[in-house]
């Protein structure tokens, strides 16, 4: 089977990485997968984004699961309009599960730098098969009042991949509900 278990990378077990600076969390990022609060829709089910992001006086500021949006969480890739093979993917709106995108491993995890591996899959594909390898790096950058930390993302793909324009952009950020 090419799909983890949720929360699972071989025999070891994820948790949650958080990144802090002199004990104040700055960000959560899921490396354990969170189940879809809609039990008739487990597809909405993911890992591998981050959520909560604080303010320095720990106001989230951005949100996971809303309702209307299940398939938006905190900073994640939206890649709604993917070309492989000639087929259409859309790795955003999981409930076409056309892919899936999750945790694979932690590679770093200390109080100022988390890093770690994801992996967009093509589930149109048969059998299913990785597309996209990413490596995140969260690094906080120093500061005595503010929440501040950078976020660097590698892609790298086996085979030819295009990503048309789509009005989003890629990168999403879902701020918080309170700010409706």
């Amino acid at each position: 089977c090419l799909i983890a278990l949720p929360g699972t990378v071989g025999a070891q077990v994820e948790k949650p990485l958080v990144l802090s600076e002199g004990g104040r969390t700055i960000l959560t990022y899921n490396a354990t997968y969170q189940e879809s609060p809609e039990k008739k829709a487990p597809w909405f089910g993911r890992s591998g984004f981050i959520h909560p992001v604080l303010s320095p006086s720990r106001v989230v500021v951005t949100d996971d699961f809303p309702i209307g949006h299940r398939h938006q969480h905190g900073i994640m890739f939206a890649w709604t309009n993917a070309i492989i093979d000639g087929q259409s993917v859309d790795f955003w709106n999981s409930p076409k599960k056309q892919s899936l995108v999750e945790h694979v491993e932690t590679t770093k995890s200390d109080e100022g730098q988390i890093q770690v591996k994801l992996r967009h899959m093509d589930l149109t594909a048969k059998p299913p098969k990785t597309v996209i390898h990413e490596t995140w790096t969260l690094t906080v950058v120093p500061n005595s009042t503010l929440n501040i930390f950078d976020f660097e993302s590698v892609m790298k793909v086996d085979e030819p991949l295009h990503v048309g324009e789509y009005r989003y952009g890629g990168l999403c950020v879902r701020g918080s509900a309170k700010w409706a």
